[in-house]
């Protein structure tokens, strides 16, 4: 499955989800690891969202703290267990965000 951004919508659809009820909405928290903690300025934070899937909650927080790192470089984990970017998420989720590393 291949993560669209809103603006890359059809602007039929980009209506659609612009448009989702205040209910559709869910808290999840978000724990950033490495270079993500370090552009956030935080280890973590609480979201209210309506994004439906792992790859939705990194273009939002993406957004929000001009990270430049491409999705395909990344890894994310739901309550503490490997997910994949299509992955659904849930009122109360914890989402974890991973930057690429490099070891040798």
């Amino acid at each position: 499955m291949m993560c669209v951004t809103l603006h890359q919508l059809p602007r039929a659809a980009y209506l659609r989800v612009a448009q989702v009820p205040c209910y559709m909405t869910k808290t999840i928290t978000v724990r950033y690891f490495a270079l993500f903690r370090e552009q956030a300025g935080m280890g973590e934070e609480r979201l209210e969202t309506a994004a439906t899937t792992a790859c939705d909650v990194f273009e939002a927080t993406r957004g929000r703290h001009r990270c430049p790192e491409p999705l395909g470089h990344c890894k994310v984990a739901i309550n503490d267990e490997m997910a994949d970017w299509d992955s659904r998420v849930a009122d109360g989720d914890v989402v974890l965000l991973f930057p690429p590393v490099a070891g040798g």
